[in-house]
């Protein structure tokens, strides 16, 4: 029947040899529709429109007929006919001493094989043939199309095929492969044939992926491969895989490997592969750029959505992983262990990526902070990636220029929970005596200042009190170690206050509790932190600490926040409240009198203070200890007299036997610190004879 193409194929004309693909799918094409023709005559019909539906439905017709019908010799003769030719056609389009030959013209592997895929397409589609290959009779056939699948991929691995006759082959692998898909899913309507069955075809692999992987050949292979390894996962997910693990060495491959569910997978072998690959990179020529492969890989696939690492609101766009795998119940996804797994992997290749910097073992690979970026953005209250961004041991400052980049993107959870601790605990490890000039310790500040930026200064989100609560005591450890004047932190502190400032008691309560902290001596620890407090406190007050208060008639400001401001300074009446209160009450007579009842409220935590001072001087274990003691507590008594002096100007008779019994509380221990003999010879520049020091109206 094909003996004249066969003949034709001899010749040494490529152009002669691929007409004669053609030739041979016309003859069998006309068998195979005088064949539909001739089932009119045994009854057989099907009005399933569903190929694979209506491929079952014809095969059980065949067999009835095959056994029952009075007819069945002639059907069977009809069945073995078209098999037989088919047979005999895909033989003529694969002689083997031409078309796995290399110098097979790619014309004529083009002509041959694309004839031969005609008629797999049809065998795919038409159901009148897919159901041959169910009944016993189509056995044969099915065996042929196996071995003539395993002759092509054995040739697809032949260095000496040309790599226009390869793609060739691997479209053609393409067609089968579709063919076999179809063939499994029969196994779903009760086709015992393809029951349990992972393969049909047996399809290589491994050969497949050495080809996907090959990064020297075109493209086109290599993505006609990996079509095959993808339809291939259905059924054997596991092996493909882990052969992906193994070989995938740049983005094609690497993605593919996501897109398969290699994180996803309950086998956690091919990560294992993949860890024990980037250990080894170090030592290995061939895989030497593979954790920087590997990198961007993660960051292209958790930005597409092929990996997931969040989960998908409804109204959401659908996840490219959905796309490709829609059966897929995405509510079974594990999301936190994706995120593990992918911060274990960043994390192992940024540590062999960094020792490649010889210059700086801190630094950190561009592909990994963009990374990390795109994870942060995508999934900004990850734990899992935030203790990989902050992590103390290996946080450096193009990490934080990184999240500085897009803390827009942040909600406020995600500073109160992650960020807010992490820029407290780096300014709290940052010396005291002055700004170092270390440019990962100025990131952390502009890190603050963002945070400042986008909740207060733009006013675009109304912040918490919580968040507002850890603003303000970063801003005074940030203060405290010498970054004031260049970040105008006193302002922005005083605009924190006041931006949570409302008529509710339990509020207020809460941020005069911000103001005593501030007014803490160990908070104000030096002469410059104090001057930083008390210009927050002359803002909110409404006058600034550069300039003279009387400058500022204190009217600029509600009477609500003067208030809170006036209740922390008494309340607190630690030694940088005390000059607080001294220089408002000495600074601006109309503002004491004023607000002279509020003045007067601190005589309880006046008394306490004293009695305190009593209790310390009394327990020195030492005679230094006590001296001490005593060297403290004379400083904080200064003020404390100073402060009873301005008030006994304005005393009443409601509060005039208070203010005395203060007074002599305070004359009392005045003269025992002054009686101690040790304290002048440590503090022999201050003068504390009770003639000379103390105030007229305490004598």
């Amino acid at each position: 029947m094909f003996s004249q193409a066969l003949e034709k194929l001899r010749s040494n004309d490529p152009y002669t040899q691929g007409d004669c693909g053609a030739e041979i799918f016309d003859i069998w094409y006309k068998q195979a529709a005088s064949f539909v023709k001739s089932l009119g005559n045994f009854s057989i019909e099907v009005t399933e429109t569903q190929t694979i539906q209506a491929s079952v439905i014809l095969a059980n017709q065949y067999n009835q007929v095959l056994m029952f019908s009075p007819q069945k010799n002639q059907f069977e003769q009809l069945i073995i006919s078209i098999i037989e030719t088919t047979i005999n056609a895909i033989d003529a389009l694969h002689p083997k001493w031409l078309i796995f030959d290399p110098s097979c013209h790619d014309y004529t592997a083009r002509s041959l094989l694309g004839s031969f895929g005609k008629i797999i397409k049809i065998f795919t589609t038409k159901p009148k043939f897919l159901s041959l290959l169910i009944i016993d009779q189509g056995n044969k056939l099915l065996n042929f199309i196996i071995q003539t699948t395993n002759l092509i991929q054995n040739a697809t691995k032949s260095d000496s095929i040309p790599d226009e006759n390869r793609i060739e082959f691997l479209r053609t692998l393409e067609i089968l492969m579709s063919l076999e898909e179809v063939l499994l899913s029969l196994s779903q309507f009760g086709v015992p044939k393809f029951q349990n069955a992972k393969t049909v075809f047996n399809f290589q692999i491994k050969l497949l992926t050495d080809i996907a992987c090959q990064t020297t050949i075109f493209e086109t292979q290599r993505r006609s491969a990996l079509k095959i390894l993808k339809s291939l996962s259905t059924y054997q997910q596991k092996e493909v895989l882990i052969e992906l693990s193994k070989q995938a060495n740049d983005y094609l491959a690497l993605d593919t490997f996501w897109e398969l569910g290699g994180i996803n997978s309950s086998d956690i072998t091919p990560i294992k592969i993949i860890l024990h690959r980037i250990q080894n990179s170090k030592n290995s020529n061939d895989d030497s750029s593979f954790p920087e492969k590997l990198t961007y890989s993660i960051n292209v696939a958790t930005t597409t959505g092929t990996i997931v690492i969040q989960r998908v609101d409804a109204e959401d766009n659908i996840t490219k992983a959905q796309i490709q795998n829609p059966s897929q119940n995405m509510e079974n996804i594990d999301i936190e262990r994706n995120q593990q797994i992918l911060t274990t992997l960043l994390l192992s290749c940024d540590k062999i990526t960094k020792s490649k910097y010889s210059e700086d073992s801190n630094e950190r690979s561009q592909e990994f902070l963009e990374t990390l970026s795109a994870l942060l953005e995508r999934c900004p209250s990850s734990k899992y990636f935030w203790d990989m961004a902050l992590d103390d041991k290996l946080v450096t400052r193009e990490t934080i220029s990184t999240i500085i980049g897009i803390s827009e993107k942040f909600n406020e959870h995600t500073w109160t929970t992650f960020l807010m601790p992490f820029i407290d605990k780096q300014i709290a490890n940052m010396q005291l005596d002055g700004i170092s000039g270390d440019q990962s310790e100025q990131e952390v500040i502009h890190l603050l200042r963002e945070c400042l930026r986008i909740f207060y200064i733009n006013k675009d989100h109304v912040p918490s009190l919580l968040l507002g609560n850890l603003l303000f005591k970063t801003i005074l450890e940030a203060i405290r170690h010498g970054y004031n004047e260049t970040e105008r932190f006193t302002e922005l502190a005083a605009l924190v206050f006041t931006t949570h400032l409302s008529q509710d008691d339990e509020r207020r309560q809460i941020l005069i509790s911000w103001l005593e902290y501030a007014l803490r001596s160990e908070v104000c620890h030096n002469h410059r932190t104090f001057k930083a407090v008390h210009e927050i406190m002359m803002r909110l007050l409404g006058a600034h600490a550069e300039t003279d208060v009387d400058a500022h008639p204190l009217s600029e400001v509600t009477d609500t926040q003067k208030n809170l401001v006036l209740n922390s300074l008494v309340d607190s009446i630690t030694i940088p409240a005390l000059k607080i209160l001294i220089e408002l009450a000495t600074s601006n007579t109309s503002f004491f009198i004023k607000q002279e009842s509020l003045f007067f409220q601190g005589f309880i935590k006046l008394n306490e203070v004293l009695n305190e001072m009593w209790e310390r001087k009394e327990k020195g274990d030492s005679k230094d200890a006590q001296n001490d003691i005593i060297q403290n507590d004379f400083h904080y008594l200064e003020k404390i007299i100073s402060y009873l002096k301005i008030l006994s100007i304005r005393t009443t008779p409601n509060n005039a036997i208070a203010l005395f019994n203060l007074a002599i509380s305070a004359l009392t221990l005045y003269k025992s610190f002054s009686e101690n003999q040790s304290l002048n010879l440590k503090t022999s520049h201050i003068n504390i004879n009770p003639s000379h020091s103390l105030p007229t109206w305490m004598k």
